[in-house]
């Protein structure tokens, strides 16, 4: 999976992270929940790498 991330301002994007590399279950619906945690939002689709 190929991924463009841009954070402006940051906000809480170190704790995003820190709560997704432990996360087990790493399906969308689930990270959307936790990026809603931390005031982030996904714009866009995800990038082809072709």
């Amino acid at each position: 999976m190929n991924t463009l991330t841009i954070s402006q301002p940051a906000g809480t994007m170190e704790e995003y992270f820190r709560e997704a590399s432990k996360m087990p279950d790493q399906n969308p619906e689930a990270r959307k929940e936790l990026a809603a945690r931390n005031d982030t939002i996904f714009v866009g689709g995800r990038l082809d790498p072709d």
